[in-house]
C-alpha cells in the first residue's frame, strides 16, 4: 500500500550566517543580499574581513572580496541566486559566511479509521421524524463529509487541476457474519474481520475510498430469517465493539499508516454478548489518545441510558469530551465533517543545510534566527509546536503557524552563530 505525500515545494534558498570572530565569539549580523557579495566586516581592529564569496553560475572564481561584485550591483540576467550560491561554513580564520539551504514542504494524508456499527439496531429509524434507518443516515453523512475531499473524475473533466488525496479512509464494520451465528437474536455473532478482508474495506484514498463506499454495502446483504427484519439487508445481530476495537488496533499499528490518525466510531448502543478476544474499549480508546490518536464516539441512539454512558466514556478517553448525539440527519452530517476536516493532514516544513552541520542543536534553536518572509519565527525546542526546532545536526523544521505562512511564500532567511557550525 503506497502512501505518498500530497505535495513537495523544494526552493533553494539562503541563509545568511552571521560573521564571528574566532577568538572573541562576537557575531555581525549585517547581511548580504541574496546573490551579491558581502562588503568588509570590520574587526575590532579594524582588519578583520569576510572572506566568503558568492559565485554567479558557472563561476569558478575564488576572488578576495572586494574583487567580485560591488554590493547593490543586479546579477546578470538570467542568473538565479536561489540556484547558484556555493555553501560555505566557517574558516581558519573563524568567519561565516552563506550556507545553502532547502526548505521543503510537504503535506502527510490523514488516516481516519472509520468503525461502524453494524447491529441488527441500526435498521431502527434514526430519529422520530426520519423515515430512513440509523444505517442509512450514517452512510449518507460519511460519503458527504467526504466527497468534498475527493479529487474530480478526469476522465469526465479532462481538464480539472491535478489533486491528490488529503486523507486515507479504512472502513471496519462489526459484527461480520461467520456463516454460522448472528441471523438471530438467539445465536449473536462475535466475529469482527479482519480489516484486509474483502468484509472490511482496508486504507484506500479518500478519492478511491468514496467510489467504494456505496458498492461495498450494496454487496452485503443477508437474508434474516426471522420475521422481526424481513427481507435482505446487511446488519448481523450482536455488538461485539470489544472485538472490533482490537482488530481496529491492529489496523492503526500497520506501518504503513502514518502522519494524523484519527478514529470515528458510530454505533447506537453498548456490547452485547460475553466475546473473547477483545479489547476493552475505554482503556484501548485511553491508549490510542496517549498515542496522538483521537476517538470520536457519534451516537446514533437517543442519548440517554446505559448505552450514552458508555459511549461518553469511550469519548472521554480517546481525548474527545462526551459522545456526540446529533439530532437529525442534518447534525449527523455536520458533525462528522468536522471530524473528517480534523483527520486530514498535516503539513511538514523541513530545512536541510548542505554542506554543514550543527553541533548543538539546543544553542543553535536558542542564538538561531530564522525568518518566514518578514516574521521571525521564535525558537521551539522543547515544545515543538509553534516555531523552529533542531530535528538533527543537519535538518532545522519549523512547525504551527510559520510552516502555513512558508508554504504561501518560501521566502526563507536563517543566520547562526560560528560557535555552532561544523563541515559536515
Amino acid at each position: 500500500m503506497g502512501r505518498n505525500v500530497l505535495f513537495s515545494l523544494n526552493a533553494v534558498v539562503l541563509g545568511t550566517l552571521a560573521a564571528c570572530n574566532a577568538d572573541t565569539g562576537e557575531r555581525d549580523e549585517r547581511q548580504a543580499p541574496l546573490g551579491m557579495s558581502p562588503g568588509p566586516v570590520a574587526g575590532a581592529d579594524g582588519g578583520d574581513e569576510m572572506d566568503t564569496v558568492a559565485h554567479a553560475p558557472g563561476s569558478t572564481g575564488s576572488a578576495p572580496i572586494g574583487g567580485g561584485q560591488p554590493m547593490n550591483a543586479p546579477l546578470p540576467a538570467g542568473d538565479n541566486p536561489r540556484e547558484s550560491m556555493a555553501a560555505h561554513t566557517p574558516d581558519n580564520d573563524g568567519a561565516c559566511g552563506m550556507i545553502e539551504i532547502t526548505p521543503t514542504v510537504e503535506f502527510s494524508p490523514g488516516s481516519l479509521l472509520v468503525i461502524f456499527d453494524r447491529s441488527i439496531s441500526m435498521s431502527e429509524p434514526f430519529d422520530a421524524t426520519s423515515g430512513t434507518s440509523r444505517l442509512d443516515n450514517a452512510k449518507q453523512a460519511i460519503t458527504t463529509a467526504l466527497t468534498p475531499l475527493a479529487c474530480e473524475d478526469t476522465s469526465i473533466e479532462p481538464d480539472s487541476t491535478p489533486c491528490a488525496d488529503t486523507i486515507s479512509v479504512s472502513l471496519l464494520t462489526f459484527p461480520t457474519y461467520d456463516g454460522a451465528t448472528g441471523l438471530n437474536e438467539f445465536d449473536l455473532s462475535c466475529h469482527v474481520d479482519d480489516l484486509a478482508t474483502s468484509e472490511q474495506i482496508d486504507w484506500l484514498g479518500v478519492t478511491e475510498f468514496v467510489d467504494a463506499f456505496e458498492p461495498f454495502w450494496a454487496g452485503r446483504t443477508l437474508v434474516d430469517g426471522g420475521d422481526r427484519y424481513p427481507g435482505q439487508h446487511p446488519l448481523v445481530f450482536g455488538t461485539p465493539i470489544s472485538v472490533a476495537f482490537a482488530q481496529a488496533d491492529r489496523a492503526l499499528a500497520d506501518p504503513d499508516v502514518v502522519g494524523n490518525k484519527a478514529v470515528l466510531f458510530l454505533t447506537d448502543g453498548q456490547e452485547t454478548g460475553f466475546c473473547q478476544g477483545g479489547a476493552d474499549p475505554v482503556a484501548q480508546a485511553r491508549s490510542w489518545s496517549q498515542q496522538g490518536v483521537d476517538t470520536h464516539v457519534v451516537s446514533l441512539a437517543p442519548g440517554t441510558g446505559f448505552g450514552q454512558f458508555f459511549n461518553d466514556g469511550v469519548a472521554q478517553a480517546g481525548g474527545t469530551g462526551a459522545a456526540i448525539n446529533p439530532q437529525g440527519s442534518a447534525q449527523l452530517t455536520e458533525e462528522i465533517s468536522k471530524i473528517v476536516h480534523d483527520a486530514r493532514g498535516e503539513i511538514t516544513c523541513r530545512i536541510e543545510i548542505d554542506d554543514a552541520k550543527l553541533t548543538d542543536p539546543q544553542q543553535a534553536c536558542e542564538e538561531g534566527e530564522v525568518f518566514v518572509q518578514s516574521s521571525k519565527v521564535p525558537c521551539d525546542q522543547d515544545n515543538r509546536s509553534e516555531g523552529f526546532f533542531v530535528q538533527d545536526d543537519t535538518v532545522i523544521e519549523i512547525v504551527g503557524s510559520y510552516c502555513k505562512l512558508l508554504e504561501e511564500t518560501m521566502a526563507l532567511r536563517a543566520m547562526f552563530p560560528c560557535a555552532v557550525l561544523a563541515p559536515q
